[in-house]
């Protein structure tokens, strides 16, 4: 997240599910929810259409 920039002081952000949660059910969709705009960098505020490509999902991995 090296290209993110948060606008504004203080903020906070929440994610759900919660950091260590467990038994999620699949069709369960995660949020990230901020507190103030969140821009690129290169000054692009972003919105729910850009999510897709900046995010990318994870497969759980218990090996790791």
């Amino acid at each position: 997240f090296d290209d993110l920039e948060l606008l504004g002081n203080p903020y906070t952000f929440n994610f759900l599910p919660e950091n260590g949660s467990f038994n999620i059910p699949v069709n369960v969709s995660p949020t990230i929810t901020f507190s103030v705009p969140v821009e690129m960098s290169n000054g692009n505020v972003i919105t729910n259409a850009d999510i897709q490509s900046i995010l990318e999902k994870a497969k759980y991995d218990p090996e790791k």
